[in-house]
C-alpha cells in the first residue's frame, strides 16, 4: 500500500489573491481542503500586509561641518596660551581653565582648543595618546597631561633648597624677591600662604649680598615682601646720600697730609730686570756671611766653655811636704777630660808610692 496520499487533481488552485473586504492576502498561503488558510488573522480597515516586512534601521548620523562659532573659538585662542612640556604645567592649566570658563566652551570645544595649545614634548605625548583613537575626551586628556607633566618636587627637598639659596652677584632686588617667593611657595605648598610669605620675607633679608643692609631691614620686622623691598631701597638711598655728603675741612686736610705707600704693579717673572737680580745676589751673599760668622762664634764659645778645674796632687818624694795643684782642663758638661788626667796621675804615681795616701802623708804600706 503506497505511503503517499492520492493527489486530487481536480482541485483548482487560485493564483490571484482573494479580496476579503479591503484586505489583501498573500498568494503563498497553505491550502486546507479547497480553501486558503491565512497565517495572520484579517485586520479590519484599509491596512495592506506585504509578503515580507522590512526591518527598520537607524539612518547614519551626518557629521556636522564646523560652524562659524567653532571657527571663532579657534581664532580667538590667545597666542601665548601654549604649553611645551617644559614650562609650569599648573600655571598653564589654570590659565586654560580660566579662558574656557570666560568663553563658555563645552567639553568638546575645550578638547579641540587644548590640542592646539600643545607644542614640543607635550604635542609628542598627545600624538602617542591618539595612536589608537583619533580624539580623546577633554577630561581624560587633561588627566593624562597632568600625570605626565605635573611632577612636583618633594617638600623636604624643596625646603632644603630654599634654606640654601642666596642672592647672586648682579641679581636685582626684584629678581631676588621673585625667586624667593617662588621657592617658598613650592617648599611650603601644604601650609597656609601667610606662613610661606613670612618665610620668604625672612629669607629675603638674610640672603642679601649686603649683610649690613639685610641686618638693618630684618631688625625692622617687615610684614610683607613689598615692605622689605621699600626698607631696603630707603637704606640704600640713605647710605649713598651720606657717602656723597661733603666732609669737614679739617678732616679732609688731615687725610690729605697722610703719607701712604706707593702701590705699583708687581713685575711679571718674564720681565725681571738685571738690577733686581744683582740686589738679590747681594742679599744672599750678606746672609751667607752672617751665617758663617755665627758658626765661627759658636765654635769659639765651645772652646772657651772648657774651664780650669783644680786637681789636688802630690809632688815627688823630694817635695814630700809640698802641696800643689794641677790645672786640668775639663768640660763643664761631663768632665771626661778630668777623668783622663786622673788616670794618668794614678799610672804615674801608683798606690803606696806617695800619691795614693791621705793628703800630706806618706802611705805606710809603701814599704
Amino acid at each position: 500500500m503506497p505511503n503517499n496520499p492520492p493527489v486530487v487533481s481536480s482541485v483548482p488552485v487560485q493564483r490571484s489573491l482573494p479580496v476579503v473586504g479591503n484586505l489583501t492576502v498573500a498568494s503563498n498561503l497553505p491550502i486546507i481542503g479547497n480553501n486558503l488558510a491565512p497565517i495572520n488573522p484579517p485586520v479590519a480597515g484599509n491596512l495592506t500586509l506585504p509578503s515580507c516586512v522590512p526591518v527598520e534601521s537607524s539612518p547614519p548620523v551626518p557629521i556636522n561641518p564646523p560652524t562659524q562659532r567653532d571657527r571663532g573659538v579657534l581664532t580667538k585662542l590667545p597666542k601665548n596660551l601654549l604649553f611645551d612640556g617644559c614650562s609650569n604645567w599648573l600655571l598653564f592649566k589654570r590659565k586654560f581653565e580660566r579662558y574656557a570658563r570666560v568663553q563658555d566652551l563645552s567639553d568638546e570645544e575645550c578638547g579641540d582648543c587644548l590640542c592646539w595649545c600643545l607644542t614640543g614634548k607635550a604635542v609628542d605625548f598627545y600624538a602617542l595618546l591618539t595612536v589608537e583613537r583619533e580624539t580623546l575626551p577633554y577630561a581624560e586628556l587633561m588627566q593624562r597631561l597632568q600625570e605626565r607633566f605635573d611632577a612636583r618636587e618633594l617638600p623636604a627637598t624643596a625646603q632644603g633648597r630654599f634654606q640654601d639659596v642666596q642672592q647672586e652677584v648682579g641679581e636685582s632686588l626684584d629678581d631676588w624677591s621673585d625667586r624667593v617667593l617662588t621657592l617658598a611657595t613650592t617648599a611650603f605648598r601644604d601650609l597656609p600662604f601667610a606662613f610661606a610669605t613670612e618665610q620668604a620675607v625672612t629669607k629675603f633679608c638674610h640672603g642679601l649680598l649686603d649683610k649690613e643692609a639685610g641686618k638693618h631691614v630684618s631688625l625692622q620686622l617687615p610684614t610683607s615682601m613689598g615692605d622689605a623691598m621699600n626698607m631696603m631701597r630707603i637704606y640704600s638711598h640713605v647710605q649713598s646720600a651720606c657717602a656723597a655728603a661733603p666732609r669737614d675741612s679739617q678732616e679732609s686736610e688731615r687725610e690729605e697730609s697722610r703719607c701712604v705707600h706707593e702701590v705699583r704693579r708687581a713685575p711679571s717673572p718674564d720681565t725681571v730686570s738685571g738690577s733686581a737680580v744683582d740686589k738679590l745676589t747681594k742679599v744672599v751673599d750678606r746672609i751667607l756671611g752672617s751665617v758663617e760668622r755665627l758658626s765661627n762664634s759658636c765654635g769659639s764659645q765651645d772652646d772657651d766653655s772648657r774651664v780650669r778645674q783644680p786637681v789636688q796632687v802630690f809632688r815627688s818624694d823630694k817635695d814630700e811636704g809640698l802641696y800643689g795643684e794641677y790645672a786640668a782642663e775639663g768640660s763643664n758638661e761631663d768632665g771626661s777630660q778630668n777623668r783622663r788626667l786622673n788616670k794618668q796621675r794614678l799610672v804615674r804615681y801608683p798606690e803606696g808610692t806617695g800619691c795614693g795616701g791621705p793628703r800630706g802623708h806618706r802611705n805606710q804600706h809603701a814599704y
